[in-house]
């Protein structure tokens, strides 16, 4: 199974609440709507890093 095309996450770095809280809030969130479902593939931690970096 390919990996999916992550949904815009919204992570706030001026906020006090840490990134991976926020990044597992926003996977929640993604999940919860329908746009991330069970079994979906995620990229790895480095991608995702340099995506988000």
């Amino acid at each position: 199974m390919p990996l999916v095309d992550l949904p815009p996450l919204p992570l706030d770095r001026t906020t006090g609440r840490p990134l991976a809280v926020q990044l597992a809030d926003a996977l929640r969130a993604a999940t919860a709507d329908g746009t991330l479902r069970a079994g979906d593939r995620l990229p790895s931690t480095r991608a995702l890093a340099s995506t988000l970096a």
